[in-house]
Order: C-alpha cells, then structure tokens, then sequence
C-alpha cells in the first residue's frame, strides 16, 4: 500500500516541473530585485544624504526581519498553512513594500517600508520553497535547486540595466513604484506551487469513483434505511474487489432484511467485554448470548488504535481514521463495545510501539532540536553563515565600490549584470558537476568559498574598469556555488526528516549574519574612507568558511568509514 501511494505522487516526474517553473518565477523577481538593490543603495545615499552606516541599516534591518519570518514560515507557519499559502503572502508583502517605499521622504520612512514589509515577505518565499522542492524532487534534487538558484542570478543579470534604466527614465519613485508592480507576478508564480499532499488525496477520490461505478454496474439495489441513515461505504473507500474475504456488516449489507438488521443491532448493543475476549477467532459469526449481563460501559480509546477485530468486522476499511464515524447511533455503541474487549499481548506491544513512534514525530512537530547532537550540521552550520556573507554582500556595494574610481552610470550596473550572469552559470554548474559527474559537493563547496575569499582580498587592489569585470566573472561563478549545493550537503548530512529545522537554523544564522554584516561594512566605509577594509571582512568569512567546510567533511568521512566497519562487524557469515 505505501509503495502504491508513494509511485503515484509525482516526484522527479509531472507536476514537480510545473512546480519548479513557479520557483523559478518567484526566485526570479524577488532576488532580481535584491541584488539590484546595490544601484538603489547609491541612489539612496545621494537623495537622502545619510551616511554609508546609516543607510546600510536598511539592509541590516531587512536581515532581521528575515530571520524573524523565515523563522515563523519554517515551524509554525508550514504547520498549519502550506508553502503555496505562505509564498502567496509573502508574495504580496514583497510588492507592497516596495509601493509604500516610493512615498518615503527619509531613510527612516524606508526602515518600515522596505525594512519591515520587504523583509517578512523574504523570510516567507525563501524557506518554504526549498521545502516544497525536496518534497518533489529526490534524485533530480540536485538540479532542481540549481535551476532555482539560477534564476536569482538571472533576475541579477537583467534588473540592474533595469534598474539603471528606469531610474534615469521614471528616477527614484517611479522605479519604486514600477518594482512593486513587477513583484506582484510572485504572487501568480506561488500559486502554482501545488503541496504533494494533493495527488494521494485525489487518488483516494479515483478509488471510490470506480468502487462506486463497480457497485453500480453490479445492479445493487441500495435499501431505503440506507438512504436515510447513510452508509460508511459513501464516504470510506473499500478494499479491492479481489480480496479473498471481507466480513459483511448488518448496517450495510443489502442482503439482510430491515428487521433481521435491527434485530442484529440490538443484539450488539447487549454484547459484553467479557463475551467479545473469549471468542477465539476473530472473524466468528455474531451469536446471540443467552444470558443478559450487566452492560459494562467501555473505556475510550483512541480513534487511530483501532483492533483488527473491529476493522475486519466493519468493512475492513483502508481508511482506519474515519471508522468511528458512522451515521446510526446503535452501529456507534456496537463499535464501541467491540473495541473494549481484551487484546492480546501481542496486540498490545504493537500498539504501544506504535504509540511511542507517533509521540516522537509529534514531539519534533515544530522543531528537533537534536540536530545540534550532530558534530557535522554544527560545523557546516557557521560555515554557511559565514560564507553566505560572503556570497550575497559584495554585489550589494559593488557599485558604490567601483564608484570610487569613477565607475558610474551603466557601467556599474553592467558589473552587476556580468556578476548575476555568472553567477547563474556557477549554479547550474554546480548541480551538474555534482549530479552527473558524481563530485562530492563538498569538495565544490570548498573550493568555491577559496576562490571567493581570494577575490575578495585581491579586490583592493584594482583600479581599472577590466579589473571589476575579471573580479565580477570569477566572483559571479564560484558565489553561486555554496546556494547551488547546501540543501544537498544538508540532506545528507540530517535526511529527509530534519531537513526543515535545519533549513530554520541555516536561514536564522543567515539573518543574524546579514543584519550585522550589513550596518558593519557601512561603518568600514565611514571610517577608512574606502571600502578595502569591507572588501577584506568578506573575504575573511568566505576563508573561514572554507576552513570550517574541510573540518566537516573531514569529520564526516571519519564517521561514515565507522558505519560501515561497523555494518561490516554485524553482517552474518
């Protein structure tokens, strides 16, 4: 039964594409607008005349807000709304940010408006669109979150000559304003972003259509005390037909009378727990007892611990949930009764197993805490954070950057553009090198965050046109690669089943970090007069990262080489 239900949902297959083109919208335009928000920084500075920490806090404060709701999304929010809903709302934050932001007079007004607004709408979209792609893809996972990330890099590559252009068309206000409109589409891209859950439920809705059509095609007369009191068999699926045995049930078999049933039924009412424990097979016929004993009121249990008694006796129904809903009241007490009778050992262990199992899931509903039980996630944790910054900060003070040598106008915005093209090439490449060439990704992750941490150091020194561009080329492609590859390393590193709370620490870190880095890069600027000492903090990160990554792997390999002398040890012969 799980094997039919699980090739029946469209995972690497179907509908998961249709899902994966909705990502890609949604990353598209709302990290397109987030990377050309390097040109609107140096537009801000010059119209409100602020310093470099003061207006950085606008991206700092955002950070925050991000964390706070990617925090909120990941636990409580996917627990009772689904990534669609979430990516929907998020969504509609994102645009009416950016529609209040073209009213602001001061940077204050954009602490709210930009800060506030855009940075809930971006803790909403991102998390739950990584969870949505690891319930659809499993071995095409690795492409699927590379094709994602691509699109951030190419909504980089073609907003800043937007941006650029509509700034010297419509100027700071009505670029706002026409953003606003633009990330409105997240909205239609979120829609599309089915949950899984849909297919095995419209599956359950195919089987009952063609039970119904069987039984019509049998030429069943339905009785009339059917029509009135109702019939489990509407709303619960049956079995399969080619079953060998399936006990019949007085409420619902045609082929009783009306008075044989309500004889029956009566009959069940009077059983006791005592005379239901010692029938020794458990599917014997109903005999009425010859005494009348006391009636012993029976214990409630819960509606998931159904015996296999009851279930082979009422329908033997694969829905075992709904059991204890049915339409007459006398069939309620019957059931009722026959649940309270004495179960066998067995039985009883397998319950109690079960009910353990179900109290652990239960208990990690909202967040597992045991992840940090685990040497690897804590090391590769800083390690993201760390690199992250290192990732995603310099294309934000880029312009400003190479505005210090006199690089202005489209040719900043040109940096920015190579760097976001880049960096959509790096992802993608990445998720081939590692899916078709089988190259652990984390070596790819390592090497990257090296590259990246050397770039950043050498960048003080350029001081000619072609030396952004280089700098932009190499940075763009190796950026892409951490993004590109983590949620594979993550999975892993924890599995399926952890892969949520570990996404919520990942992007709580990567807020926090954000949020500092941002205000402190700005402060670097105004008190060095350059951004060298910005340009040596990223590169920093990015270094450590790499440190931090080769300690895991190394761990990693260790505790994996353990595992197997150790399957090894166990194997029999």
């Amino acid at each position: 039964m799980e094997s039919e239900r699980e090739s029946s949902l469209p995972v690497d297959r179907g509908w998961a594409w249709t899902v994966l083109a909705g990502s890609i919208s949604v990353y598209f335009f709302y990290a397109g607008v987030l990377k050309s928000f390097g040109i609107l920084f140096v537009e801000f500075l010059d119209k409100y005349q602020e310093s470099a920490a003061v207006t950085a806090l606008v991206s700092g404060l955002e950070s925050v807000c991000f964390t706070i709701a990617a925090l909120m999304s990941l636990t409580v929010g996917l627990r009772y709304a689904n990534c669609r809903t979430l990516v929907i709302i998020g969504g509609l934050l994102m645009a009416s940010s950016f529609v209040l932001s073209c009213f602001a007079q001061d940077v204050y007004f954009l602490l709210v408006s930009y800060s506030v607004v855009y940075g809930f709408g971006h803790g909403m979209v991102s998390g739950p669109i990584l969870c949505i792609l690891g319930d659809y893809f499993d071995t095409k996972r690795g492409i699927a979150n590379g094709a994602a990330m691509s699109a951030c890099s190419v909504g980089g590559l073609l907003f800043a000559p937007l941006c650029r252009a509509l700034l010297d068309e419509y100027g700071l206000q009505g670029t706002l304003l026409i953003y606003g409109g633009l990330l409105f589409n997240c909205v239609a891209g979120g829609a599309l972003l089915r949950p899984i859950d849909f297919f095995s439920l419209d599956k359950r809705r195919a089987k009952l259509k063609a039970n119904k059509r069987g039984k019509k095609g049998k030429g069943a007369k339905k009785p009339e005390s059917e029509e009135k009191n109702g019939n489990l068999s509407k709303s619960l699926p049956l079995l399969d037909t080619e079953e060998p045995f399936r006990a019949r049930s007085p409420t619902a078999d045609s082929t009783f009378s009306p008075l044989a049933r309500r004889a029956m039924l009566k009959r069940m009412r009077s059983r006791t727990e005592s005379e239901v424990a010692t029938q020794e097979p458990l599917l014997s016929p109903i005999t009425p007892s010859p005494e009348q004993p006391k009636v012993v009121t029976p214990q409630p249990k819960a509606v998931n611990e159904p015996t296999r008694f009851g279930i082979a006796r009422y329908f033997s129904n694969e829905s075992l949930i709904n059991i204890a809903v049915a339409s007459s009241a006398g069939f309620k007490t019957s059931h009722e009764n026959v649940r309270s009778r004495k179960i066998t050992t067995s039985e009883s262990t397998e319950g109690s197993a079960t009910n353990v199992d179900k109290q652990t899931s239960n208990s990690h509903g909202v967040f597992n805490c045991s992840i940090f039980c685990n040497l690897s996630f804590v090391l590769f944790a800083p390690g993201y954070w760390l690199g992250s910054i290192a990732a995603s900060l310099p294309v934000m003070y880029l312009p400003a950057h190479a505005g210090e040598i006199g690089i202005f106008g489209q040719k900043a915005a040109l940096l920015v553009s190579v760097t976001g093209a880049c960096d959509a090439l790096g992802r993608l490449l990445a998720g081939v090198v590692s899916d078709h060439f089988h190259v652990n990704p984390r070596y790819l992750t390592i090497f990257a965050c090296v590259i990246d941490g050397l770039m950043q150091q050498l960048s003080v020194l350029f001081t000619e046109y072609w030396h952004f561009l280089i700098y932009a080329i190499v940075y763009g492609i190796f950026a892409g690669f951490l993004y590109s590859l983590y949620a594979v390393i993550v999975l892993q590193m924890v599995g399926t089943k952890d892969f949520r709370s570990t996404i919520t620490v990942l992007m709580i870190g990567q807020g926090v970090g954000f949020s500092i880095s941002n205000p402190l890069i700005g402060a670097l600027r105004d008190t060095y007069g350059s951004y060298d000492a910005s340009m040596h903090y990223t590169g920093a990160c990015a270094l450590l990262a790499a440190i931090l990554f080769t300690i895991e792997t190394i761990v990693h390999k260790v505790r994996s080489s353990k595992e197997k002398e150790t399957d090894i040890e166990m194997s029999p012969g």
